[in-house]
């Protein structure tokens, strides 16, 4: 399922997929007008036209949100209605526009934001969504559109500097100069390339040492406490269960130090527990 705003990026991805489709390999488009700028219809109506055109199912929703919102309000709303499509759908993925210029600008907030290497490499791709032109800068995206005479609309809050990332695409990234913007991409993909690297580690060792939610407690306190991080939220995510930075910290800090018999809260659908040599992980079924 490729998700489509109408502009350049994604346009460009739209064509790039009708390129490569097969009678193996087909794609629904997916459009949400966040109900933000007064012109956003004329945005839904030639993503609609372009996807008739080329015998692709369209599917739209809008959200009404007001010129008010929030970037992350926005973006919230957004993934919930891909996901929700995908899920009717039984579309194997949603397939974003993301492209090199954005895995900068989400690295450089998250590092405003005082967020920890994970916000770095926030911005990749997984099984279920699928970000293909992440390797790519901006300007090739550019390029590709005027070669292929591609039409797109220009989202005019793109311009607002008082949206965050717009801060830092026209005031912060523009500073650098091509050996700085170089060397942040090469610091932005190799804390990527760790963060892989630690994550399939964190796979390896749940299959290996948990067992019904048990694991030994001598040897998760023997873990590094960046290895322990990530194989907490692992492990809480094969479960479902919600967390946030600052909570996945504290839950960590109580099973490397608290004694037997402690529970640590998770939230209301799980907890922790410290049961002699084991630490268990204890999900509440309403």
């Amino acid at each position: 399922m490729l998700a489509v705003s109408g502009g350049v990026d994604s346009m460009v991805l739209l064509d790039m997929a009708v390129a490569v489709r097969s009678d193996s390999l087909t794609f629904i488009v997916a459009h949400f007008d966040h109900g933000i700028r007064d012109d956003s219809v004329q945005d839904e109506q030639l993503v609609n036209a372009v996807a008739v055109a080329h015998g692709l199912e369209f599917i739209t929703a809008a959200g009404q949100l007001g010129p008010g919102a929030s970037e992350s309000v926005a973006r919230q709303a957004r993934y919930k209605f891909l996901q929700t499509v995908r899920q009717q759908q039984s579309a194997r993925a949603i397939i974003t526009a993301h492209h090199q210029d954005d895995l900068l600008e989400t690295a450089a907030i998250n590092l405003l934001r005082g967020t920890k290497w994970q916000g770095i490499a926030a911005l990749g791709s997984s099984n279920i969504l699928v970000r293909p032109l992440l390797d790519y800068p901006k300007s090739q995206i550019l390029d590709y559109a005027v070669t292929n005479s591609i039409e797109w609309r220009e989202d005019s809050t793109n311009c607002d500097v008082r949206y965050t990332r717009n801060h830092i695409r026209h005031n912060i990234l523009p500073r650098m100069d091509s050996a700085q913007k170089e060397q942040f991409l090469m610091l932005v993909l190799k804390i990527r390339a760790q963060a892989f690297e630690l994550q399939q580690l964190g796979r390896s060792f749940i299959d290996q040492n948990i067992y019904d939610n048990f694991i030994q407690k001598s040897l998760f306190r023997q873990l590094p406490l960046t290895v322990g991080h990530e194989i907490t939220a692992q492990w809480l995510r094969l479960h479902g269960v919600s967390f946030d930075t600052k909570n996945l910290e504290r839950i960590v800090d109580g099973l490397m130090t608290l004694r037997n018999g402690k529970k640590i809260i998770v939230n209301k659908k799980a907890y922790f527990e410290v049961l002699g040599k084991d630490l268990a992980l204890r999900t509440i079924e309403r």
